[in-house]
């Protein structure tokens, strides 16, 4: 899997003095899809038991392994300074259009 973040993603990110981040869907209740996805920054790097960190161009990123075939194999964290919002998507599809940096 690759998750790459855009440059208005690192800009905006940049001033974080966090050092991983963590993609977590919320599953809806028959698990078809994600009801949403937090974006959570973290003072650490390291994956705990059920976690997969995966290396990015800028920060890693901490994955549920339970998780991650929700994900597509090329995900895109992106900004958007319309939305004020970062963006998850993939070539193919937009997975959430308002992804909020919780902390």
């Amino acid at each position: 899997m690759t998750i790459t973040f855009t440059d208005a993603a690192i800009e905006q990110l940049s001033t974080e003095d966090d050092v991983a981040f963590q993609l977590n869907p919320s599953l809806g209740g028959c698990s078809i899809g994600a009801d949403w996805i937090t974006f959570k920054a973290l003072p650490s790097k390291e994956a705990q038991t059920g976690e997969k960190l995966v290396e990015t161009n800028y920060k890693p990123v901490v994955l549920g392994v339970k998780h991650e075939s929700f994900f597509k194999e090329d995900m895109i964290i992106d900004y958007s300074s319309k939305r004020n919002a970062y963006m998850l998507k993939s070539k193919s599809e937009i997975l959430s259009s308002r992804l909020p940096l919780e902390k």
